[in-house]
């Protein structure tokens, strides 16, 4: 027999579609199931209540809809991560912000200000002093690469290598 540690199991929780279980339900389920790391969609307060001194460590996100404000506006971005990110830590286990979602592929206008959002996020943490507990990434579709197979041969796109895979 081999002694085996699954690591982390983790699940998207998404709030899109009908006839969904509430939130306590889900949380139950999540914790019943094992699950012990949740990416979200956004950072809506009910569900981050719910997630709190649960031992789920979470993700939220910084939706596209956010991402040109957080981009070219500091304060926005700080405003955010106070509103969805300090107001409900520690007591949830919030460990990352994403930044965007699929940004190349679903909001192609917002390339651009990517990193800038990414960067200003980052800076609103440091401030608060999350930056060492809390990371900042961007979820990328595979529509990125250019090239995928072979691994070694893999390269992203060239619209975005240079200007905002470099950067970032």
């Amino acid at each position: 027999m081999y002694n085996v540690d699954a690591g982390v199991v983790g699940v998207s929780y998404g709030r899109l579609g009908n006839d969904l279980p509430d939130t306590a339900s889900v949380v139950k389920l999540l914790q019943k199931s094992g699950i012990t790391s949740v990416r979200l969609y956004d950072a809506n307060s009910k569900v981050l209540k719910a997630l709190a001194n649960t031992g789920i460590t979470v993700m939220v996100m910084l939706p596209n809809d956010n991402l040109a404000a957080a981009a070219a506006d500091p304060s926005s971005a700080r405003r955010w991560v106070r509103r969805n990110v300090a107001a409900y830590y520690p007591a949830t286990r919030i460990h990352g912000v994403a930044v965007g979602n699929e940004v190349f592929e679903e909001a192609k206008n917002l390339s651009g200000q990517l990193v800038p959002a990414m960067a200003n996020v980052h800076d609103a943490l440091v401030k608060l002093g999350l930056d060492e507990a809390l990371k900042v990434s961007t979820p990328i579709a595979f529509t990125a690469l250019q090239e995928s197979w072979p691994p070694s041969a893999g390269r992203f796109r060239d619209d975005i290598a240079g200007s905002v895979m470099k950067p970032m």
